[in-house]
């Protein structure tokens, strides 16, 4: 009984100083930094689908951020954590707008329709997370591979949700974090409160799949779920690659000679 006693309170300690070493890395003033980043693009439906609004609204927002994010991690930013609210904690992590109106490209018949799309990444603890797990009990994950994440106190509302991995780093005497990775949250476990992922009262597991990184990924990466805009746009044609007219050669009339007839000689008598 003292032993099993014994091994509780080294457990909290050990969950209290894990906790703690995260903590470190946020501070209570709002952020001084933020990191925003816009993009273009159009998604194409080729053949036959059942619902081309929901294939369109689906595959637009893996392109967004996908396209916008990779924008971000060329930039390999160092952000300061906050425990500062969010000014705009109702608004969710993703906002559609606009009307699916594909139009119809001359030459192949496909449907075209065009987005406008931005990502943000906020640094604040409440809509951080941790890498607590990842697939296969490796011991390092990269793109395309599951980890499992503990979502410090948000869960998104709807599904997919996108977040950025980052590494706390030390650079010049300041605790902060570095982001180099993307990915989006597929499950939400829903059971918050659960204690002995990192001692969190609010904490939530959620299952993640790896979508770009820049290095290897570990366990105690942080995360921070992604605010998305996503726009889809109206054009009345589809512009296709110009058609070169086919070269054409003069005509010419040949008009057939006719020969004067060879005069014969007459038969003497």
């Amino acid at each position: 009984m003292r032993k099993l006693a014994a091994l509780m309170c080294m457990a909290l300690i050990l969950l209290s100083c894990k906790k703690a070493e995260v903590e470190d890395f946020f501070y209570p003033e709002s952020p001084d930094y933020h990191i925003t980043e816009q993009s273009g693009f159009s998604v194409t439906l080729t053949g036959e689908e059942l619902d081309p609004d929901l294939f369109f609204r689906t595959v637009a927002a893996d392109d967004c951020f996908r396209h916008t994010a990779r924008k971000i991690l060329q930039l390999q930013p160092l952000v300061r954590g906050s425990y500062a609210d969010r000014s705009d904690p109702d608004s969710g992590f993703f906002r559609f707008q606009g009307e699916i109106d594909p139009v119809i490209a001359p030459l192949t018949g496909d449907l075209v329709q065009e987005f406008q799309c931005s990502v943000t990444v906020y640094p604040f603890f409440s809509s951080a997370g941790e890498i607590v797990g990842l697939e296969e009990e490796r011991t390092i994950v990269a793109r395309g591979d599951r980890v499992t994440l503990l979502l410090f106190e948000t869960i998104p509302e709807e599904l997919p949700a996108y977040f950025f991995v980052g590494r706390r780093v030390t650079e010049q005497g300041r605790n902060l974090i570095s982001i180099f990775g993307s990915g989006k949250i597929i499950q939400v476990v829903d059971d918050p409160g659960l204690e002995p992922n990192a001692g969190y009262d609010n904490s939530t597991l959620a299952q993640g799949l790896m979508m770009e990184t820049r290095h290897e990924v570990n366990r105690e990466d942080l995360i921070f779920l992604a605010n998305m805009d996503l726009a889809a746009r109206k054009r009345t044609t589809v512009q296709e690659e110009p058609v070169l007219p086919t070269p054409m050669t003069d005509e010419v009339m040949v008009k057939p000679r006719t020969r004067e007839p060879v005069p014969v000689p007459t038969e003497m008598k």
